[in-house]
């Protein structure tokens, strides 16, 4: 049997389809959050990889704002703006999206009001240290290695 036989007759072990980015750049806001030496991580829906709390940037929005109503939309907290602070900017492949696609992703820390609690597309929140590398994406494995350089969390 040939792979368009193949890929015809097995429906469930299709790939599953990339996303494409027309501009081939993604830009993300995330909350970077410590505590005790460890670094806040989501799992969505339906997903087996975790990924930094935050998310795309939608047109008009500043950082500071996307980052204000993802942190309210994905972890059921309100950040206090004031004390929103940019620790570093990452730039990698983009986990997802057809080759070549860039993700630019601007990690923030701040305080907040409220307890983090999953919410809307997100099933879980987590605590990682180096050692969860294996449960995250290339981006998030970077963010995990920067963090751990600057002694943040082991």
């Amino acid at each position: 049997m040939n792979n368009e036989e193949h890929n015809m007759s097995d429906t469930s072990a299709a790939p599953k389809a990339l996303k494409t980015a027309p501009s081939g750049i993604i830009e993300k806001v995330a909350l970077t959050l410590v505590r005790d030496q460890a670094l806040l991580f989501a799992r969505s829906k339906g997903q087996t990889l975790f990924y930094t709390l935050g998310g795309k940037i939608d047109e008009g929005e500043t950082q500071a704002e996307a980052l204000m109503r993802e942190s309210d939309e994905e972890g059921d907290i309100q950040l206090l703006f004031n004390t929103i602070e940019h620790l570093h900017t990452f730039e990698g492949p983009c986990h997802g999206y057809v080759e070549g696609t860039v993700l630019k992703m601007y990690c923030y820390d701040a305080d907040y009001i409220g307890m983090l609690t999953p919410r809307n597309e997100v099933e879980e929140l987590a605590w990682f240290t180096t050692a969860d590398m294996h449960r995250t994406t290339p981006m998030g494995q970077e963010i995990l290695r920067w963090f751990n350089r600057q002694g943040l969390i082991a």
